[in-house]
């Protein structure tokens, strides 16, 4: 008769050594003998007791994991108060779990969560991306002193500039209008990079010429696209747009439904060369001029409304005629994207001429185009050529493009359908899809975005910028009230006037347990923060079930038993109860059965053996990862 002690470390019962690697993995490992253990022939095994350190599963369905994200404008009220801000909340959750309970493990809810959060985020910065940001959010484990779950770790990661190259040899531009007809340009986009040349697009004889780049959104931190106008003619378009339903045949149907008038071409941010007003002077001159989709104070529908840059210089004339231009004639433009501030400069051939028309930093809102705000975080060159054969050239461009990211939010490239899970990527585009423009329509109706309305309160509008510390130019933290927030419970914060000042929307929001935030469910002030990113730590164990059955098993003995679920025979020796002695289901838990159940190794001869290979499975004989910390199995061998 013998008793056989078997651990996966050697360490004491902290949980501190070599534990979760090689052969000492707490659910499955290895003991070895120096002298040749001998079995008597004839002989019997069972589990005397077990001793590990257990997590639990945790059940996600759709009344658990429910949160909200937002990010923008932090200040005190300023979240209820939707009509001054440029954000929303944006609801998001944790699986695609529907009404139906999915079990993760404590392992694999960490990507669920962060994936949810990115999400939520909405910006293109602020998640795992081919240039900001090369970490997105990171979720991790927190364990005790005693290596016990406690929790999540979130960690936030910022997008910057400083980590971004020029990505010309990315530019994708697409036909705009996707039109099935002989004016198709097949493609009217050059982007060969031929030797000494740079990227362009060329409008052929016969030919439409209106291309959108769909390949990546353009970066908000310090994003910059543009170029040469020179061989561009008389009649262009150049700019930025939100999402445009590119499998529309035509304009009005491309368009969101609150843009006017129906037919026109959208933007959100555009140059246009444009013919003079008819009078003797200027007749037959073309000017540049720049437009922003804002507000129609009359019908709180879009429109491209002019912004005059005549404060800073005359109006700006093109030639159609690339020999006219001279050493210092404008003929350069350059989008720049900062938060919410979208600049534009203008630049002559020669570089000495340099003209920022707007920045997004006048103390006017009349000076400043339109904030760029929710619907348009995700920002898209869209360029439009009139004269044949002539062509516009690009200079800069800076993307972020997400990981998984395919414009249109996962639809399928060439028929529309959509594919997967469309998670919000992109907000706008989800919006669209998902018929939900009515929020989207409640932010372009704010009074940032209405360029007709400048009384009283809203005279001003203080852009926000970019964190410019120690050059990384981040979409986050340039004030103390510009921030990520979660939004784990419903919030109906009100004054004593009983006016909203909470995180709205809200509805539904359900996640705080399952984070692990029951006593601060509006995590808006983090646990650690730097230039570049923010942690919230939990501060509650979340709560955790166990549904699974767990087994020992001796994998290297003769014994047989018989598993029903995988139809085979097995090495199982022992069923492992939910409770163990003290009647506990998670932590530190010891089971010693009452009477023990023994098992024949069937050796007619003594065995003679220096290693014992034990393993704790479920019962589909997959190993039980739940199990951390320091395991004990005691093992009782008899002859029959």
């Amino acid at each position: 008769m013998s008793l056989i002690l078997t651990t996966n470390t050697s360490v004491s019962e902290s949980g501190d050594g070599p534990l979760n690697t090689g052969i000492n993995l707490p659910y499955d490992y290895r003991n070895f003998t120096t002298d040749t253990y001998e079995i008597d022939e004839d002989s019997e095994i069972a589990v005397q007791s077990v001793k590990f350190n257990k997590e639990g599963n945790i059940e996600v369905n759709r009344s658990n994991n429910q949160f909200y994200m937002y990010m923008g404008d932090n200040s005190a009220g300023a979240q209820g108060a939707a009509n001054r801000i440029t954000s929303a909340c944006i609801h998001t959750n944790i699986g695609d779990v529907g009404d139906k309970f999915v079990t993760y493990n404590i392992e694999s809810l960490p990507k669920a969560i962060a994936d949810a959060i990115d999400g939520g985020l909405a910006h293109p910065d602020m998640v795992k991306n081919d240039t900001s940001n090369t970490l997105g959010t990171v979720v991790t484990i927190n364990r005790d002193s005693e290596n016990k779950f406690a929790g999540y770790d979130i960690q936030i990661n910022y997008g910057r500039a400083a980590l971004q190259p020029n990505n010309l040899s990315n530019l994708a531009f697409v036909d705009s209008l996707n039109l099935a007809t002989v004016l198709t340009q097949t493609p009217p986009y050059n982007g060969s990079f031929l030797t000494g040349v740079a990227p362009r697009i060329t409008k052929e004889a016969g030919k439409l010429c209106e291309m959108i780049n769909t390949g990546a959104p353009l970066t908000l931190c310090t994003g910059q696209f543009g170029g040469d106008f020179t061989n561009a003619g008389g009649n262009w378009h150049c700019g930025l747009t939100r999402y445009l339903d590119e499998f529309s045949p035509h304009h009005q149907a491309q368009n969101i439904g609150y843009f006017h008038p129906v037919g026109a071409t959208y933007y959100d941010y555009v140059v246009k060369s444009v013919l003079g007003d008819g009078t003797a002077a200027n007749a037959a001159k073309f000017y540049l001029r720049v437009y922003h989709a804002v507000c129609d104070d009359q019908d709180e529908d879009l429109s491209l409304e002019e912004i005059d840059y005549t404060h800073v210089t005359p109006l700006i004339e093109i030639f159609s005629d690339p020999a006219s231009y001279t050493a210092t004639s404008i003929c350069k433009l350059i989008w720049v994207a900062r938060n919410e501030r979208m600049r534009l400069d203008v630049i002559s051939t020669n570089g000495s001429v340099t003209h920022t028309l707007f920045a997004g930093t006048n103390a006017s809102r009349v000076r400043n185009l339109k904030p760029i705000n929710q619907n348009c975080k995700y920002l898209y060159p869209k360029v439009r050529i009139a004269d044949d054969a002539r062509y516009m050239t690009f200079t800069h461009w800076y993307q972020a493009k997400p990981v998984g990211f395919v414009y249109g939010n996962n639809r399928s490239i060439g028929d529309g359908t959509l594919q997967g899970d469309p998670q919000s990527l992109d907000w706008f585009c989800k919006c669209y899809h998902e018929s939900e423009l009515g929020l989207c329509k409640a932010i372009d109706n704010r009074y940032m975005i209405n360029y007709e309305d400048f009384t009283g309160a809203n005279a001003t509008y203080s852009q926000f910028g970019e964190n410019a510390s120690n050059s990384f130019y981040s979409p986050i933290g340039n004030a103390s009230n510009y921030s990520v927030c979660l939004v784990l419970t419903e919030d109906d914060t009100a004054d004593a006037n009983n006016n909203a000042i909470g995180y709205v929307p809200s509805i539904g929001a359900n996640a705080a347990d399952i984070l692990g935030f029951n006593d601060d469910p509006i995590l808006n002030v983090p646990n650690a923060s730097t230039l570049v990113s923010q942690n919230f730590q939990s501060m509650n164990i979340p709560t955790m079930t166990s549904t699974n059955s767990i087994f020992v098993r001796l994998n290297n003995f003769t014994q047989r038993s018989i598993n029903g679920q995988t139809n085979g025979t097995s090495k199982i020796v022992y069923h492992i109860p939910r409770f163990d002695n003290s009647g506990s289901e998670f932590g530190g838990l010891f089971f010693e059965p009452h009477q023990r159940t023994y098992l024949k190794l069937g050796n007619t001869n003594k065995m003679r053996i220096q290693d014992f290979h034990l393993s704790l499975v479920n019962s589909d004989e997959t190993l039980a990862t739940n199990i951390t910390g320091k395991t004990i199995i005691m093992l009782h061998i008899k002859k029959r």
